[in-house]
């Protein structure tokens, strides 16, 4: 009895076509905009750009006495 060329009895492929997934364009480029928005704030941002850790008026002292 001769050998078969091959052990594989499904020589040609599955008998079902596997579902194809569509590229979604819009979804990877809204998130490579925003991911580079995301990294030139992240590269540009200063501590002192953040105003939440300021209380209000600045105190000016002239002269000994309080300036209004």
């Amino acid at each position: 009895m001769p050998k078969p060329q091959s052990s594989n009895p499904n020589r040609d492929g599955p008998s079902f076509q596997a579902p194809r997934t569509q590229p979604r364009w819009l979804m990877a480029c809204i998130c490579f905009i925003l991911g580079t928005f995301l990294t030139v704030a992240l590269f540009d941002y200063v501590p002192a750009q953040y105003s939440g850790n300021r209380t209000g008026a600045a105190t000016i002292v002239e002269n000994g006495a309080l300036a209004v």
